[in-house]
């Protein structure tokens, strides 16, 4: 690496002291990506220098900043061990770092965000009953604030699935980012063993790794709040596509849906569940699983891709009652964030297909009530709640109708 002209490597002392230096480091090294962050990076490095128990290593890996970042972390000294290289982008940037890494464990931690004293003993904590996790992870507050986090007024975001199974809890992960890396140990090995960060992705490279992880290992909660995230309207991403808090939305979209071709592509079927199904009939538990499914695809691929899954479900059990966890999961389907870049296609054929059983086109009906819920979100405009109003009533319409017109569709 030292022979490539774009890449400065500042190799320091290993962080084995801080102000707590009687207490032994963890065998974790702590990576903090950055770019043009010098206002805010000097509190993510402290809190960090301050846990309650420290981290062996604690790496910046500067993704070519213009402004004054590397001043910033030479003020740490030996502390830190520091990374300059050509803006390319957070994910080859902590790509890099993880070639470097020689610790069991890996804490990927933004530059903006602030690490409760208390952190990383409350992270690797379960890690000593069960050291094959692929991650232990924390939840977050939040705060809006240019200043220090720890001055300014904390808005409370507890994790809501804390009680729920790990079947729970993953397909939450799947169908949104219940899990932030900012407050997520992982175990390195399992980081390597899933490839790493996905570099294709300009945007959501933490999220599109935690589900991977999820999707290859067991993880746990702490049911502990572990950092402070900061809420502000600066640019993201890599200098060449910077883009601000307002079009977040239609970025987070685009780059979703490399991971809802993940989920696809790459998880069994089996992973789609929100219950501990082993005691359940195989053919209910495949349907469950299909609608699971459809579900966690929602919101990040056109709704041609959950309806298919919709069919599945119906051609794998038409009998079995509609249950309250599927019904549930039916009308929320379509009442996400993204709900507008999704639901365009609507396959006819699939329609008729699953309005064939009487389940089926019940299915159909609990999925217009989540399209329509959608519409009262704030952040539609009055063309796209036309629209989506447009597509209940036509989903709605197609169930009735085909409902009419199937030949067998009184005797089931």
């Amino acid at each position: 690496m030292t022979d490539n002209p774009n890449l400065q490597v500042a190799h320091r002392a290993p962080l084995t002291t801080n102000d707590r230096s009687s207490t032994k480091a963890a065998d974790v090294t702590v990576v903090i990506p950055t770019f043009n962050r010098s206002n805010f990076l000097p509190e993510a490095i402290e809190s960090l220098l301050n846990q309650t128990i420290p981290p062996r290593r604690l790496i910046v890996i500067d993704d070519g900043s213009t402004d004054d970042t590397q001043e910033v972390v030479r003020h740490f000294g030996a502390r830190i061990e520091y990374i300059r290289k050509e803006n390319a982008g957070k994910a080859k940037a902590l790509n890099l770092a993880l070639t470097l890494i020689d610790t069991e464990y890996v804490w990927f931690f933004d530059d903006d965000d602030a690490a409760y004293p208390e952190a990383l003993e409350a992270l690797i904590k379960p890690y000593i009953t069960s050291p094959m996790l692929g991650f232990v992870a924390g939840s977050f507050d939040r705060a809006e604030s240019k200043g220090s986090l720890f001055e300014a007024t904390i808005t409370k975001t507890p994790y809501p699935y804390e009680n729920q199974s790990q079947h729970f809890q993953r397909a939450q992960l799947f169908r949104h980012c219940t899990i932030l890396m900012s407050g997520a140990l992982l175990r390195t090995e399992a980081v390597r063993a899933i490839g790493g960060f996905n570099d294709i992705l300009l945007r959501g490279q933490d999220y599109d790794l935690m589900v991977k992880l999820a999707s290859k290992f067991e993880f746990q909660h702490c049911n502990r709040c572990v950092y402070i995230l900061r809420e502000h309207s600066g640019l993201r991403g890599p200098n060449s596509m910077k883009h601000d808090a307002n079009t977040r939305l239609k970025v987070w979209a685009e780059f979703e849906s490399e991971i809802g071709e993940y989920l696809i592509s790459q998880v069994p079927l089996e992973k789609f569940t929100l219950d501990d199904t082993s005691q359940a009939v195989e053919v209910n538990i495949r349907r469950h699983n299909y609608i699971v499914k459809a579900w966690a695809l929602a919101p990040k691929l056109d709704s041609a891709y959950a309806f298919t899954e919709i069919e599945n479900a119906f051609k794998t059990d038409s009998s079995t009652p509609i249950s309250a966890t599927e019904e549930d999961l039916l009308k929320n389907m379509f009442n996400h964030q993204f709900i507008y870049h999704r639901i365009p296609s609507i396959s006819i054929e699939k329609l008729r297909t699953i309005s064939r059983t009487k389940n089926g086109r019940s299915a159909l009906r609990m999925m217009t009530k989540g399209i329509y819920w959608a519409t009262q979100r704030r952040d539609q405009s009055s063309l796209s709640r036309f629209k989506l109003l447009f597509s209940a009533a036509f989903i709605f319409s197609a169930s009735v109708v085909f409902g009419l017109i199937t030949p067998t569709s009184r005797s089931k």
